[in-house]
Formats: structure tokens, C-alpha cells, sequence
């Protein structure tokens, strides 16, 4: 048996190239803030639904803009807050504007009824769950010539 190795030139600055198109970025993030939705604390929907996919020099980031993102993210009660009164129970909590906020130690308790699996730090919880069906989609869109890979 006679066994030829022939010459292979593939050309990876060129497909590295194409890996980092910003469209390919920006559907993987679309496809990962999809997969991720259910790990967002939903009360309203506007954290979920004010987002931005930022392309350019971070390609695919996805930033929730509402202005409360950050608390809601990490978890953490900042405060001071002083209890809201209705009627002689605490309704709700204020927080003074203009007044600097610091973390409080106390960890903030989701409403997972519209959203049972909400969390903190939504990204990294759905990334046991989420991740492996990321991976498929990216390869489905690779595999359709997303990426040009052929040319």
C-alpha cells in the first residue's frame, strides 16, 4: 500500500480574518443573550429588553442599559435605604438621590416568578446549561457559509 501525503496550504490570516467579523460577533451575541434570558430577573422586562450589542472594538458585547444593571447583576443591596411606610407596614425602600451608595453585605432576593431560574450574575449561571448550545449554534452558523470559510 502506497500512501502520498500531499501538500495542504490553508491560508489562517485570511479565516482568522473572517472569525472576526463583527457579524459573526454580533450573532453570537444575540444567540447568547437569547440562551441567557431566563437567568435575568424580570420584574418588568426593561432589563432584558434595553440591551445594546456593541460592535466595533469589543465586538459582541452586550451591555442591559438601564441604569439599575449593575446593581441587579452582582446582587448586592446598596444602600443607605430607609423604609417606605403604607398604612404601618414597610412597603418598599428609598435610597436619597445625590447620596454616594455602598454595598450592604445583604444579597437581593429575586422575584422567579416570571423568571425561575434568575440570578445574579445571569451570564455565568447560564453558562453550564447554555454554553454547549451556544457552541452548536456557532458551528450551525459556520456550517451554513456564515463565515465564508470556503472562498
Amino acid at each position: 500500500m502506497k500512501i502520498e501525503l500531499a501538500e495542504i496550504n490553508i491560508n489562517s490570516k485570511r479565516h482568522l480574518e473572517k472569525v472576526r467579523n463583527p457579524k459573526f460577533w454580533k450573532f453570537a451575541a444575540q444567540a447568547w443573550q437569547k440562551l441567557y434570558e431566563e437567568y435575568v430577573p424580570m420584574k418588568t422586562g426593561t432589563l432584558s429588553q434595553q440591551t445594546v450589542i456593541t460592535s466595533g472594538e469589543n465586538w459582541g458585547e452586550i451591555e442591559h442599559t438601564v441604569p439599575y444593571a449593575r446593581y441587579i447583576y452582582y446582587g448586592e443591596i446598596y444602600g443607605p435605604n430607609y423604609p417606605i411606610f403604607q398604612a404601618g407596614q414597610i412597603v418598599g425602600w428609598y435610597s436619597p438621590r445625590g447620596k454616594p451608595k455602598h454595598p450592604t453585605g445583604r444579597k437581593m432576593q429575586y422575584d422567579r416568578s416570571r423568571h425561575p431560574l434568575a440570578s445574579s450574575e445571569w451570564d455565568k449561571a447560564a453558562e453550564p446549561a447554555q454554553k454547549p448550545k451556544l457552541m452548536r449554534e456557532l458551528q450551525a452558523y459556520v456550517n451554513r457559509g456564515g463565515l465564508n470559510l470556503g472562498k
